[in-house]
C-alpha cells in the first residue's frame, strides 16, 4: 500500500493537503530557502496537529510519475545553479511539479467519496 493510501484515509486530510499545496502553487511560500516539501510539510502539520503526515514521503511517492522528475527520489526537481530556487526555470519546475501533484490528490480525494 501506498503512503497516501496509508495515512490519509478521510476526505478531510486530503482537503488539508490538497488546500496547503494549493497555497504554495497559487498563493505564497512561506520560507524560500525552503522547497515544496518543507513548506508544504510544514503548513499540514499547523493544521493536522498530532495527524501528522509526512510531505516529504508523499513527494516522493507522488512525483514519481511526473514527467520533468529529476530521477532522484530526495530533490525530484531538476535544479538549475543559476537562479534561486523559487525564480525562473526552478520555479517553472516546482509550479509544474505541484500541478501534477495536484492532480494526483483531486483524483484520490475523488476517489474517497
Amino acid at each position: 500500500m501506498s503512503y497516501l493510501k496509508e495515512n490519509c484515509l478521510r476526505t478531510e486530510v486530503a482537503d488539508v493537503l490538497i488546500d496547503k499545496l494549493m497555497i504554495i502553487r497559487y498563493g505564497k511560500v512561506e520560507v524560500l530557502g525552503c522547497g515544496i516539501c518543507a513548506n508544504w510539510n510544514w503548513a499540514v502539520e499547523e493544521v493536522l496537529g498530532d495527524k501528522f503526515i509526512s510531505c516529504y514521503k508523499l513527494v516522493q511517492e507522488l512525483a514519481l510519475g511526473w514527467p520533468d522528475h529529476s530521477g532522484d527520489t530526495v530533490m525530484p526537481i531538476p535544479y538549475n545553479p543559476n537562479c534561486h530556487q523559487w525564480e525562473g526555470p526552478n520555479r517553472e519546475a516546482r509550479m509544474g511539479l505541484c500541478d501534477y501533484m495536484l492532480e494526483q490528490l483531486v483524483d484520490y480525494r475523488s476517489a474517497l467519496c
